[in-house]
């Protein structure tokens, strides 16, 4: 290889060698700012709150708006964690302290959570269907509404659950009518009542079973349907209007 041939082949190693580092700092920041971060978070904490035993679990660059983020828990506490965060140059400019912990904000998403598995885990134990998926939920709309009658690290108890519970499940089901729906629907809600669960609204789709990569077959269902409507007269028919309402037919 010809002395030429060898300094083009170098210049040409080092200019993708750059280019690597400068996209792997894009997706992962660069290794001084997240020094600097980590310093003024520590330094930060130390002196706002000392009293909350914290500890340091992880500092992370945030590629999306360019902020560095430190992570501090309470080991002992399921609520007590929060970010700080700070710029490229160590400058603090979000503490989320307030947001996250002292609005229970952490409290009612880990509610929702623990809310969320034990709800599907029950299902898929007690009632034998071919599911898709199970997705319970105990958010509405308005995301932070009730968080004022939350406490930091309150329990989980499903039966003095205080939020709304919305159900939505996918079924892989043969035979997708309004009356398989309707009986579906009601042995689930039948199941829920048992187990002392209120349930506001379901979502219960039957699915046309497909082979992997195959496009979505044919489904029979309705999106958040009112548990207070399961006692109407003709259930299979009050399911199929409400459906045609919903999807404006």
């Amino acid at each position: 290889m010809s002395k030429p041939i060898r300094i083009a082949a170098a210049i040409g190693a080092i200019i993708l060698i750059i280019f690597l580092l400068f996209v792997t700092m894009a997706l992962t920041g660069n290794p001084i700012s997240k020094a600097l971060a980590t310093r003024t978070a520590n330094k930060y904490v130390r002196e706002k709150y000392a009293d909350l035993d914290l500890n340091r679990e992880e500092t992370y660059y945030n590629f999306k708006d360019g902020s560095y983020n430190v992570k501090y828990a309470n080991k002992k506490s399921k609520d007590l964690h929060f970010t700080i965060s700070t710029d490229y140059l160590g400058r603090l400019y979000y503490d989320g302290y307030e947001r996250d912990v002292i609005s229970k904000w952490n409290t009612r998403f880990r509610l929702d959570q623990e809310y969320r598995m034990y709800l599907e885990k029950l299902i898929r134990d007690n009632l034998d269907y071919d599911y898709s998926m199970i997705l319970p939920s105990s958010f509405a709309d308005e995301k932070d509404e009730g968080l004022d009658i939350l406490e930091i690290d309150m329990p989980f108890d499903i039966h003095s659950f205080p939020f709304e519970g919305h159900l939505t499940i996918y079924i892989y089901e043969e035979n997708r009518t309004w009356e398989r729906l309707s009986e579906v629907i009601l042995e689930i809600n039948e199941f829920m009542e048992k187990e002392g669960i209120d349930i506001a609204q379901y979502s219960i789709i039957l699915q046309e079973k497909v082979e992997e990569g195959s496009l979505m077959g044919d489904s029979t269902g309705v999106y958040n349907f009112p548990s207070s409507n399961l006692n109407s007269e003709n259930l299979p028919k009050v399911l199929e209007e409400f459906f045609k309402k919903y999807n404006d037919i």
